[in-house]
C-alpha cells in the first residue's frame, strides 16, 4: 500500500522523466557567446530581516534583544539573564528554558517599491522549530520542522509599516504531548539527561543529549529570513545532475523552477544554460504559477573532480538564465564539479563487496564522522569549519560522514569539501530510534527531503545519501521491536522507503542511497532493494564497531568488515578546554562534575581498564587534584591514539586481505563541547 504523497512523488518522478526526454529532443539550439545579452539588473527585491528582534517568555523575561540568525540561549546569555551555558553544571541549571515558549518580534518598513509588486513571499531558512508565524495580527501559518524552508504569501497582509511575530512552543513539551497522542510507543535510545520523545519532532536529534553532548534544546531563529517580491517571471529554484556519457563527456540534466505571477508578461523565451564553454537555449513557455522546465546538456572533454589524494578538484560555473528578447529576466549560477561515483557490492567469497567507485577508480575511504559543532549553531562560523575540515586534510583523510542525529551543515560546508576534494557521506537527520509514520510526520519529511537535496545536489562532494543512523540495527534493541517486528518493520519501510527515498528520486538520481548504517548492503540499485536483518554483517555493507573493554592492540577482536563506517575509543580534551568551564576544585577522574559530564555509561571505569592495558597508573593519577587530572587526561589521550592507530591500521591492512576492507571512518573528527569524548 502507497501513500497519498508516495504515489503522487512517483507520479512527479515519471512526469519529470518523461519531460526531460521531450525537451532534450527538440528546438535545442547551441548559442555563440558572444550573442549572449549582457548582465541584467535583478527582476526580483529582497528585504532582509535579520538583525536585531525582541524576545520574552512573556513571563520572568519580560523583554530581551535577540539576534536573528540565533537562538535563545545566546540571547539570554548577551541580555546578561544567564551566563555562558557550557560552564559548570549550567546545561542542568537553565533546563527551564527549554520549557518555556519563547516569542520573537520586530517591527519593519518596507518600501512602495516592495508593496507594489505582484509577488510578496517572507521566506523562513530556518525556524527552530515549532512555532506560529504572525504579521500584522494575521496568522500566516505554523511549522514543525527546523530543517524545511517555509514561505509565506504576505501579499495582501503587509503595510509599509509591519510587526513581525513568531512564537515558539517549547519542543520538550511538544515531543512528549506528540507520543501521548500516538498510538502505540514508538522506541528510541535515551541518552543522559535528556527529555524524552525527541523522535517525534523534526528537531536536531542530539540537542536533546547524546552520550558526547549535552541537552539545551535552544528555541529561535536559527537561519536568516527575508521578503522576496517580483513582478516578472522568477527562477526560485534550480537543481543539476551530472550523468558520465563516457571518458570526459557528461550529460548535466538541469530542473529549472520559474514561477510566474498572476497577469505577467515575458511568458513566452528561453532557458539558456551556460557550462563548460558550451551555451545551450531551450524554448520555454510559461503560465501562472509554478512552472518546472527539464533539461540535458552534454559537455565534452571535462576536466574530472576527484577526491583529494586521487586528482584535483576542478569546478565550473554552471548558470541558467530565463531570456526574453534577448533580455536576462532572471538568471542564476552554481558551481559544479563532473565525477561519477557508484558503491560497488558485487558478489564475492562469503558475501558481497561494498566500496566507493568515483570516475571509475576504486577509493579506499580514509575519514572520520562530524557531529554538530556547537550546541547553538549561531557560534559555528566558516573559520570553525575551515579549521577543523583542513585538519582532516591535513591527516589524509578523504570523506567526512555528516551523521544523522545533527543537522544538515552550513553551505559553506559543502562549498569547502567541494574544492578541498572531501567527500561527504551525507545522512537524513534520523538516529537511534523508530520513528512515527502519521501522516502529518511523513509530509513534513517528504518536505524536509525536497528541500534539503534541492539545495545540496550540486555539490560533487556529496557522494551518497543515507537514510539514518543505526535505525536498522536497533530493531535489535528495543523490548517493543522484539515483540512486535512487523509493525515496527511496517513504519520503517514507510519513512526511508516509502517516503524518504521516493522524495530524495525525484529531485536526485545521480548518488547511490543507503537505506541505513551500518546496514547489510544492497540486492538491486534499480530497482532498490536492500537486504534485510543484523545489520552490521562483517560479510557485506558497512559496520559499526565499539569493544571499549577489550585490548585494543589485540587486532584479533576487530571485525574484519567490507567498511567500517564508525569506530573509536574514548578520550578527554585537554586541561586548558576544561578551564574554560570548570574550575580546579571540579577537576579529577572521578569528580561529581567529570562524572556529569561523562554520558557514556561506564565511561570512565571503561578509560581506566583500557588505559591499565597499556601504562602503569600510580596513585598520582587517580587523586583528584589538578595535577592529577593533568596526567589522567593525557594518559586518556594517549591511550585513545595508540586504540585508533591500532583498528585504523588494521582496516587499512584489510584492503589488501581475502575480504578486502576499502573504507574506515572513525569516530569523530570533532567536538560538541568540553567533555569525555570519542576524539
Amino acid at each position: 500500500h502507497h501513500s497519498p504523497w508516495s504515489m503522487m512523488m512517483r507520479t512527479c518522478l515519471l512526469v519529470a522523466v518523461l519531460f526531460v526526454v521531450h525537451t532534450c529532443c527538440v528546438n535545442i539550439h547551441i548559442v555563440d557567446e558572444a550573442t549572449l545579452p549582457g548582465k541584467f539588473e535583478a527582476s526580483y527585491q529582497t528585504v532582509s530581516l535579520d538583525g536585531t528582534w525582541s524576545a520574552t517568555n512573556g513571563g520572568n523575561v519580560s523583554s530581551i534583544s535577540g539576534t536573528v540568525p540565533g537562538n535563545i540561549h545566546m540571547d539570554l546569555w548577551k541580555a546578561g539573564v544567564i551566563q555562558d551555558p557550557y560552564v559548570g553544571y549550567n546545561d542542568i541549571n537553565y533546563r527551564w528554558i527549554m520549557y518555556q515558549n519563547w516569542t520573537y518580534s520586530r517591527q519593519f518598513s518596507v518600501s512602495s517599491d516592495i508593496l507594489s509588486l505582484d509577488v510578496v513571499s517572507l521566506v523562513c531558512e530556518g525556524l527552530d522549530t515549532i512555532a506560529s508565524v504572525t504579521l500584522n495580527g494575521q496568522l500566516l501559518g505554523t511549522t514543525d520542522n527546523m530543517f524545511r524552508e517555509y514561505k509565506f504569501d504576505v501579499k495582501s497582509i503587509i503595510k509599509s509599516s509591519n510587526v513581525l511575530q513568531i512564537a515558539f512552543t517549547s519542543a520538550a513539551l511538544y515531543a512528549q504531548q506528540q507520543a501521548s497522542l500516538y498510538p502505540y510507543v514508538v522506541p528510541y535510545i535515551s541518552m543522559a539527561t535528556d527529555t524524552p520523545n525527541r523522535n517525534f519532532i523534526r528537531k536536531e536529534q542530539s540537542s536533546f543529549a547524546w552520550d558526547w553532548g549535552p541537552c539545551f534544546e535552544p528555541q529561535g531563529i536559527w537561519r536568516s529570513l527575508y521578503l522576496l517580491g517580483y513582478s516578472t517571471p522568477t527562477i526560485t529554484s534550480m537543481t543539476s545532475q551530472t550523468f558520465l556519457i563516457q571518458n570526459k563527456d557528461f550529460d548535466v540534466r538541469i530542473a529549472t523552477f520559474i514561477n510566474v505571477p498572476n497577469g505577467a508578461t515575458q511568458t513566452s523565451g528561453n532557458i539558456v544554460v551556460t557550462v563548460a564553454n558550451t551555451t545551450t537555449s531551450f524554448p520555454a513557455s510559461l503560465v501562472s504559477g509554478p512552472n518546472v522546465f527539464n533539461n540535458t546538456v552534454t559537455v565534452k572533454n571535462v576536466d574530472l573532480w576527484w577526491p583529494v589524494g586521487s586528482g584535483a578538484q576542478p569546478l565550473y560555473n554552471l548558470t541558467v538564465s530565463y531570456v526574453v528578447n534577448n533580455v536576462i529576466v532572471d538568471s542564476v549560477s552554481r558551481n559544479i564539479g563532473f565525477r561519477s561515483v557508484q558503491i560497488i557490492t558485487d558478489p564475492m567469497p562469503g558475501g558481497l563487496s561494498f566500496y566507493f567507485q568515483v570516475n571509475d577508480l576504486p577509493i579506499f575511504i580514509k575519514g572520520a564522522n562530524w557531529i554538530p559543532a556547537d550546541s547553538f549553531e549561531s557560534r559555528v562560523t566558516s573559520d570553525v569549519v575551515q579549521r577543523t575540515l583542513q585538519s582532516a586534510v591535513d591527516a589524509n583523510m578523504n570523506m567526512v560522514r555528516v551523521w544523522g542525529g545533527g543537522i544538515y551543515q552550513h553551505e559553506f560546508f559543502y562549498d569547502m569539501c567541494d574544492r578541498m576534494g572531501l567527500m561527504v557521506w551525507e545522512e537524513f537527520m534520523f538516529a537511534c530510534a523508530m520513528y512515527p509514520r502519521s501522516d502529518e510526520f511523513l509530509e513534513t519529511v517528504a518536505e524536509e527531503v525536497v528541500y534539503q537535496v534541492q539545495r545540496l545536489i550540486h555539490h560533487p562532494s556529496i557522494v551518497l545519501w543515507s537514510g539514518n543512523n543505526e535505525n536498522e540495527v536497533a530493531f535489535g534493541w528495543f523490548p517493543e521491536t522484539k515483540a512486535n517486528p512487523f509493525l515496527y518493520v511496517a513504519d520503517y519501510s514507510k519513512l526511508y522507503f516509502d517516503t524518504i527515498y521516493v522524495a530524495l528520486r525525484t529531485v536526485d538520481q545521480s548518488r547511490p542511497f543507503l537505506p541505513s548504517s551500518p546496514s547489510r548492503g544492497i540486492l538491486s540499485w534499480d530497482p532498490l532493494v536492500a537486504y534485510w536483518g543484523h545489520a552490521g554483517d562483517s560479510n557485506q555493507g558497512d559496520v559499526h564497531y565499539y569493544n571499549d573493554g577489550a585490548l585494543c592492540t589485540d587486532v584479533g577482536t576487530f571485525p574484519t568488515p567490507r567498511f567500517a563506517s564508525e569506530y573509536g575509543y574514548q578520550g578527554y580534551p585537554s586541561l586548558y578546554a576544561w578551564a574554560q568551564v570548570s574550575n580546579e576544585s571540579m577537576w579529577g577522574w572521578n569528580t561529581d562534575f567529570v562524572q556529569h559530564r561523562q554520558h557514556h555509561p561506564s565511561g570512565n571505569n571503561l578509560l581506566f581498564t583500557q588505559i591499565g592495558n597499556h601504562f602503569p597508573v600510580s596513585s598520582k593519577v587517580t587523586q583528584n587534584t589538578s595535577t592529577s587530572f593533568d596526567l589522567y587526561i593525557y594518559l586518556t589521550q594517549a591511550t585513545s591514539a595508540i586504540c585508533i592507530k591500532a583498528e585504523s591500521e588494521h582496516y587499512r591492512r584489510g584492503k589488501g586481505a581475502a575480504y578486502k576492507t576499502m573504507g574506515a571512518l572513525y569516530w569523530q573528527l570533532n567536538d560538541i563541547w568540553q567533555a569525555p569524548t570519542w576524539p
